[in-house]
């Protein structure tokens, strides 16, 4: 479903800095107008919010913890009051955790799905029904090529998430389109943000994490690059985004070669255990 962007207004959550603040930035640099900007990170989300206002846009910041329905829900009642109604949520928080499965706590699985994947169901369930009502808008669920594949091992708690989040958009799509309410899901490659600086490392060495990101960001894009994509696939209706060559390779040979994708992750599974030992605690 087609959307003009110019005059709409936008909610989006993780906008303190990477994907989060390069949209925010790429949505105002297209008009829209206001935009209501959503982050636990204060500082982080002064810079974006004055970062938006030099682009000459109405721009309200609000801390809240997207995993807190309640939070969530006093969050969406201040936008709505500011902005008068949201045109466009995007659901951009994100955080993850490093760590083989039998070593991952409650607590760690808990705060990854809470906010990669409770948060984003979280503002879709507050936002959704307006949507509705009005027969327009639109919902952009930023997941991750960690959502379609799962092919770095000791990230479950992201990749369950994620997974998730693709799942879900799915699900919606179906309820939404009939509607008048597009939808669109992101799946993004490696894109350079500090997530992997804020990812805790539970059962190795924090060098572990240090040498795979490194071999990761060899095949990454930055983040305005991946907002130029999304921006992009929100003009044309597109549902799915999967941003970087890398990752629409990856997609690919999984959608149409899957006994040489299963047998290519079968083959890292042999080898990463002892790639890694070394680094164990």
């Amino acid at each position: 479903m087609k959307m003009e962007l110019r005059g709409r207004s936008a909610l989006i959550t993780g906008a303190a800095g990477g994907i989060g603040r390069a949209l925010a930035m790429g949505l105002a640099r297209e008009g829209v107008d206001p935009l209501v900007l959503c982050d636990i990170d204060p500082d982080g989300l002064q810079v974006t919010a004055e970062l938006v206002m030099g682009l000459g846009r109405d721009t309200l910041g609000i801390l809240a913890d997207v995993s807190d329905l309640e939070a969530v829900e006093e969050m969406v009642s201040a936008a709505v009051e500011y902005a008068d109604r949201i045109d466009i949520l995007v659901n951009a928080a994100g955080v993850g955790v490093v760590g083989p499965i039998e070593v991952l706590s409650d607590d760690d699985w808990r705060w990854v799905l809470g906010v990669n994947l409770f948060g984003t169901i979280n503002t879709v369930r507050c936002l959704y029904p307006g949507m509705m009502d009005r027969g327009s808008g639109l919902i952009v669920n930023i997941a991750s090529g960690g959502g379609l594949f799962t092919f770095n091992p000791y990230v479950g708690p992201y990749g369950t998430s994620k997974f998730g989040v693709v799942g879900f958009s799915e699900a919606l799509l179906l309820e939404a389109h009939g509607r008048g309410v597009g939808v669109t899901c992101v799946c993004p490659g490696v894109v350079r943000t500090a997530i992997f600086e804020n990812t805790p490392v539970r059962g190795f060495r924090a060098e572990m994490k240090d040498e795979s990101v490194r071999s990761l960001l060899a095949s990454s894009q930055s983040a305005d690059e991946c907002a130029a994509e999304m921006i992009a696939a929100i003009r044309k209706g597109k549902f799915l985004c999967v941003t970087t060559p890398s990752a629409r390779r990856v997609y690919f040979l999984k959608r149409h070669f899957p006994f040489a994708w299963y047998a290519l992750v079968k083959g890292v599974a042999r080898r990463t255990p002892r790639h890694v030992e070394k680094y164990r605690l």
